[in-house]
């Protein structure tokens, strides 16, 4: 029995149709790669004067590929907003590889 509603089946159509339309895109990963993740964050800590924002981001490689990253001013003033952003998506990513039946890496 399956539990998907509509807003599912749209999403994953959705996603669907974009994997379709993005068949030249990939991640290309070399033959001498480790298949390790590392994952690198930084915050420039209130950067916005006006507003004491501050702007974090990450990037998260598997072997030398990049695979994941973001940029983003925050919403409020946080101090350790980078590293739970970083260890949310690091988790996410370590669930889709579990999912997909690939042996998790050793320790990020």
């Amino acid at each position: 029995m399956s539990c998907l509603t509509d807003a599912h089946m749209k999403e994953a159509f959705h996603v669907l149709r974009y994997l379709k339309a993005t068949t030249e895109h990939g991640v290309l990963f070399a033959k001498d790669s480790t298949f390790q993740l590392r994952a690198f964050c930084d915050s420039d800590w209130s950067s916005y004067s006006n507003s004491r924002k501050s702007v974090t981001g990450y990037a998260i490689l598997l072997g030398k590929s990049l695979i994941s990253w973001r940029s983003k001013k925050q919403g409020i003033v946080s101090q350790s907003t980078a590293m739970v952003v970083t260890c949310c998506e690091l988790t996410w990513l370590l669930t889709l590889l579990k999912d997909l039946d690939v042996q998790p890496p050793s320790p990020v």
